[in-house]
């Protein structure tokens, strides 16, 4: 066996073994090394190198020759163990690479696991409720206040009308002051909404109060705010008693306060550009605030007219049709609401992105239930619930109309449930719970008024002729209207369910419930306070009836 002698001779040789050895060969080393060598065995050696070769041979025989073969077998032993260790180190690699998709299949289980148990651990608002628990207490604050808040005027002892304004103080600081509390939350939720600049998008106030504007602030910011509230209130009472100085003791004078109402209320609007930043400040708000506070209030007087009206002439045709008038009536200021605010919103500069949120149709509608329940004791007549389950009917019947439209041109484009129809959702939630809640509200305080032991009885027109008949009266139609108010909520939740919307419309009855929830108790108990103990009820603000009454 001819073997390649390398330079250097002998002592290389072992120098090269001995790196053999102690240096492990990577997998393209030994590649090239077998290459290598099987080069070596195959190349035809030259006459030199066999002369070499020969007398290598010659000078290792026979010590030399057994030294090569020791150390050949033990380059030999050391080969398998690297190719043993190789393999090994190749099963380790692969258990380690299983070990790691085993820890991201691990890591995978425990994501989906906390995800999902953060999904049946209930969220936590308000410190310690869940969200079904503060659902619950947000209902039950708007039932237990506004059922409250409303006969609470009536307790306040109210003088002779001949008095005039001097000799009516407790109606001014008294009354006045519940009107007052009650306006300035719902009004100013709505301003925030109203007023939001079509830049960020952003509401002035993120609260979903609606006295938002008293969070997030320093304690020394609160207390100025309480104090500015304050003053409003106080401010708000003294100007329209100035409205009513005039009065004297005449009664017919008494419309001076008819006349200082919308000035008053309107400056109560204003004041609310207080609370905002400068930028709000320019007469384009101004104007907006105010055409937004005369169409909101305007309805109330041409509603109070029709029915007195029917309550004087008091004959069947009138009183079926003062229902249907008064619902008219409510349809087109609410149009004509719309129409005017989607006009002047951008002109003043403001975003409509929040404008279905302001409450127009909760405003109007409950203004409307309680105009439609004040028709009971004031016309003694089964004729007033005929008209109102009637216009009821058609109300709710157009209602499903236009949200029935949405519908299908969302099925036309496929594309989910727009924006167009989550905003007529809203406006059907805020109509069903304004013909729920008005309903609860008002039955306490007319049975207080129709009670012969209430002494300011004498004091309003509508009341002070009732009897014991016109209670019974009252109670059934008031409980009949509930009961035909909760069949056509039943009506409208089955179809909209059937429509593929019941959850879209429970989502958006939760939302108006969790962030205006405020502003609907102060509507509600506001117009509560108006249609059963706001002077336009009483003698003193309805010198005409009066003289023409017959009691």
């Amino acid at each position: 066996m001819f073997v390649p002698r390398p330079e250097g001779g002998f002592t290389q040789l072992l120098a090269w073994s001995r790196r053999i050895l102690l240096t492990k060969p990577s997998a393209e080393g030994r590649a090239g090394l077998s290459a290598q060598t099987d080069m070596a065995c195959c190349a035809q050696p030259d006459d030199a190198e066999l002369v070499a070769v020969e007398a290598f041979n010659v000078n290792l025989q026979p010590e030399g020759q057994v030294k090569i073969d020791e150390l050949t077998q033990q380059v030999s032993t050391m080969k398998e163990q690297l190719e043993k260790r190789d393999a090994e180190m190749e099963k380790q690699g692969t258990a380690i690479e299983l070990q790691a998709v085993q820890i991201k299949q691990l890591k995978a289980q425990c994501e989906t696991a906390l995800s999902m148990a953060q999904e049946a651990a209930p969220a936590v608002e308000w410190g310690c409720l869940t969200q079904q628990q503060k659902f619950m207490v947000q209902f039950l604050f708007v039932l237990v206040f506004s059922v409250i808040a409303v006969p609470l005027p009536l307790l306040i002892p109210i003088n002779d009308p001949n008095l005039g304004a001097l000799g009516n103080m407790s109606f001014f600081y008294g009354y006045n002051i519940f009107v007052i509390v009650y306006y300035l939350p719902g009004q100013y939720r709505r301003l925030e909404l109203l007023l939001v600049r079509p830049a960020d998008g952003k509401e002035m106030a993120r609260s979903s109060s609606a006295i938002s504007y008293l969070g997030k602030v320093t304690w020394q910011d609160t207390a100025k705010r309480v104090i500015f509230y304050l003053l409003v209130i106080f401010g708000w009472c003294t100007g329209y008693f100035l409205c009513a100085v005039p009065w004297g003791t005449n009664l017919i004078y008494s419309y001076n306060m008819l006349y200082g109402a919308p000035p008053t209320f309107a400056m109560v609007d204003w004041l609310f550009l207080v609370l905002a930043d400068r930028s709000y400040w320019n007469v384009k708000t101004l104007i907006l605030i105010f055409a937004y506070n005369f169409l909101t209030l305007a309805p109330v007087l041409l509603l109070c007219g029709i029915v007195f009206a029917s309550a004087f002439f008091n004959t069947p045709v009138l009183i079926l049709c003062a229902a249907l008038a008064s619902w008219i009536l409510m349809e087109v200021v609410g149009i004509v609401s719309d129409k005017v605010l989607q006009i002047l919103i951008p002109w003043a500069g403001y975003s409509l992105e929040h404008y279905y949120q302001v409450g127009n149709s909760l405003v109007f509608s409950c203004l409307l239930t309680f105009s439609e329940v004040i028709l009971f004791p004031s016309t003694n007549s089964w004729w007033a619930l005929v008209g109102v389950v009637i216009v009821d009917t058609i109300g709710a019947a157009l209602q499903l109309r236009v949200l029935w439209k949405c519908v299908v041109s969302d099925r036309s484009k496929g594309e989910g449930i727009s924006q167009e129809t989550r905003e007529a959702l809203w406006s059907q939630c805020e109509v069903d719970v304004a013909r729920f809640w008005p309903v609860l509200v008002a039955l306490p305080p007319l049975i207080w008024l129709m009670d012969d032991r209430n002494p300011n009885r004498q004091y309003y027109y509508l009341f002070d002729c009732t009897t014991a008949e016109h209670m019974n009266i009252t109670v059934v139609c008031i409980l009949v209207k509930l009961g035909w108010t909760c069949a056509l909520t039943t009506v409208d939740v089955v179809l909209c369910t059937s429509w593929g919307i019941g959850l879209e419309r429970a989502k958006q009855l939760m939302k108006m419930y969790d962030k205006h929830w405020v502003m609907m108790t102060a509507t509600f108990a506001l117009s509560g306070a108006l249609f059963t103990s706001c002077w336009l009820v009483k003698h003193d603000g309805l010198r005409l009836l009066e003289v023409l009454s017959e009691c």
